[in-house]
This record gives C-alpha cells, sequence and structure tokens, in this order.
C-alpha cells in the first residue's frame, strides 16, 4: 500500500533513463504512486521514443504528458537524436522549461539529466544521487544507495527512489491496464485456438538477446504436436522472423499457429491477456505478459535476472544457445496449469 505523503500537491515531471518497453513497464507502479500525490492527482513522463510509451500510458488516467527525449536512438535506427549531443540537451531544457515543472523525479544515474532538470529551471529535483556529479545538480534528498545484486537494476533502483521518498511502503510488482476494446481484440485475435495458447515473444532489441527462429521453431512444432497453440508477439520488425519460425512448423500443424506482428502494443497487450502463457527474449512484450498476470518463462543466457515479479520463470544458462527446446518444452509444461492435460 502507497504511503500518506504529506508534502503539498506540485505540477510534477518523471523522467525515464531507460529506452525499452521493459523499462517503462518497471517503472509503472511508481509512477502511480508519485502521481497520486501531485497536482491532479496526475504526473508527467519523459522517456524515450523506444520505450512506447504514449501508446502504453495512454491507458492510465494519471498521465498528464508523455515528453520524448530522443537522445541516444538504438543503434539499428541509424540515425542522430533530435536530442543527442551538447545542443540537443539545451533545446530539450527550453522545452521542458516551458512547462513551468515545480519538481521532477530522475530515474537515472546519468548526471546530464539531472543538469538538463537544473537547465530547465525546475526547482526541486530528486533523482538516484549515486554519484557526485549527478548531486551537482539535484537538491532533494534522500539519495539511494546503488543496486549490486543478481536481479535488473533498473526495477531495483526504481523501487530504492519510490522508497526512499515515502511513494510506496516497499516494492511493487508492476501491472499495466489494458483498455477493454483491446482485450476484445485479443480474445477474437485467438479466437478458434485450442487451448493451452502460448504466446512467443519473439522481438528484441539486440540480436544477442534472440533466442533464434529455428528453436522457437522447433519448439512451437513440438507444443502443437502436444495440443497446444502458439501465437507469435512482435512488431513490423519481427514480420520476418515470424515467418521463419512459421516455416520451421511441419504443414499439417500449421493450423495452431498463427503470427501477429500488426498491431498496435496495447492490442498486443490484449493478446497476452487471451494466452495462458509467454515464453520469449528478454524483451519488452515478455514483461508485458507478466504485468498482464500471465506467467512467462524468459529465456537468458548469462545476464541478470528477472526478480520483479513472481510470475517470470528465467532460463539462464552460460550462453543463450545452450537453453535447449526440450528444457523450455518441460517448463512451459509445469508453468502453465492446463499444460499437464495435453499430450
Amino acid at each position: 500500500m502507497d504511503k500518506q505523503v504529506t508534502a503539498a500537491r506540485k505540477k510534477t515531471v518523471v523522467l525515464l533513463r531507460h529506452i525499452g518497453i521493459g523499462d517503462l513497464i518497471w517503472h509503472l507502479p511508481y509512477i502511480r504512486a508519485i502521481a497520486a500525490d501531485s497536482l491532479d492527482g496526475k504526473v508527467s513522463v519523459i522517456a524515450a521514443p523506444t520505450t512506447r510509451a504514449p501508446e502504453i500510458l495512454a491507458a492510465e488516467n494519471c498521465i498528464d504528458e508523455v515528453i520524448l527525449y530522443d537522445r541516444n536512438p538504438r543503434r539499428g535506427e541509424k540515425r542522430k537524436g533530435l536530442h543527442g549531443g551538447i545542443r540537443g540537451m539545451f533545446r530539450f531544457a527550453r522545452e521542458i522549461e516551458k512547462y513551468r515543472f515545480e519538481r521532477i523525479y530522475i530515474f537515472s544515474r546519468r548526471y546530464h539529466h539531472s543538469l538538463v532538470a537544473w537547465l530547465a529551471g525546475i526547482p526541486m529535483r530528486a533523482g538516484f544521487g549515486t554519484n557526485l556529479r549527478q548531486r551537482l545538480f539535484l537538491n532533494q534528498q534522500p539519495y539511494i544507495v546503488k543496486y549490486k545484486g543478481v536481479g535488473v537494476e533498473v526495477f531495483e533502483d526504481a523501487t530504492s527512489l519510490a522508497v526512499a521518498h515515502g511513494f510506496v511502503d516497499k516494492r511493487v510488482v508492476p501491472k499495466m491496464k489494458v483498455p477493454e476494446v483491446d482485450l476484445a481484440f485479443g480474445r477474437q485475435a485467438v479466437a478458434g485456438l485450442p487451448h493451452p495458447v502460448v504466446g512467443f515473444a519473439i522481438g528484441t532489441s539486440e540480436v544477442h538477446k534472440h533466442w533464434g527462429d529455428e528453436k522457437y521453431g522447433a519448439l512451437a512444432d513440438t507444443l502443437i504436436e502436444r495440443g497446444y497453440s502458439v501465437v507469435l508477439l512482435g512488431g513490423p520488425g519481427e514480420a520476418a522472423s515470424a515467418q521463419r519460425i512459421l516455416d520451421c512448423v511441419s504443414a499439417e500443424r500449421r493450423g495452431g499457429i498463427r503470427g501477429l506482428t500488426k498491431n498496435t502494443i496495447l492490442q498486443t497487450a490484449g493478446v497476452l491477456r487471451a494466452v495462458d502463457c509467454c515464453v520469449g527474449n528478454d524483451t519488452g512484450v515478455l514483461n508485458m505478459a507478466a504485468a498482464t498476470d500471465k506467467p512467462s518463462i524468459c529465456l537468458l543466457g548469462k545476464r541478470p535476472l528477472l526478480l520483479h515479479d513472481p510470475l517470470i520463470h528465467c532460463l539462464n544458462h552460460a550462453t543463450l544457445d545452450r537453453i535447449t527446446v526440450d528444457e523450455v518444452f518441460a517448463a512451459v509444461r509445469k508453468t502453465s496449469p492446463a499444460a499437464s492435460n495435453a499430450e
């Protein structure tokens, strides 16, 4: 339960450093908690375009504005960010100054984020404060201690900041809101498929985090043979990958698999609510699956574990390619309650 925060309600903005969809999902409970203590029960959010914040936060009634900070696009985009470099940073500070925010909570260790807040003239500036350079431009304690455990630091540091400033008593498992229209879309998308339906989160922003199309294809073939069905979830950039996975499935079993790579992000969330469980790369869609209350199996190499939600089961080895199809199939059967009857 959220703590009672006694400070006067102020016009507030939250800045998120990290650039993925999963990163945004991990911050949702703390964005809501800060909003509850802010002017009119709302906050604005500064985030990178790749978080898909405008779409995801459209389902939240506590959001005033979503402000895109386009500083460091992913390499695959092959472009310069609108706010990249020194000039871009000053340009963004001028844009933010126009909003006349009274306070900012900076979910970042980077000093230039607190510098932007200072340049924008935001009177109260709170952030992690895990390094001296960042503290030069912050003026609201307490600071947090940098997380050094085996889990993903992004969620743990975010939790520490929210707790330190009294917005929550303890860590909060992230859950996302999905509009009814998108839930209906999801139900329709899997209509006619036999349950259990397993969603494959095949997208990834980094090639080294992808388990492999051939392995996904072999897993899909095995699952369908045993009475499951499969939906492939990703964005337009995963269309070719989805086709390669479909091509790996035996012709007589292709009626049990569907590729869904042309949907909006909230439509994908609706599909996730309609499936029975999710298997996937360490990617935004897999984090969305857990945030929509679906058991999820994350395929990792030697990477930090996703410990923020008990619905996520991580399969991690020294390298990602050591995770076998049989191992994932066994995890699916164990994870999905209905799987025990599928033979």
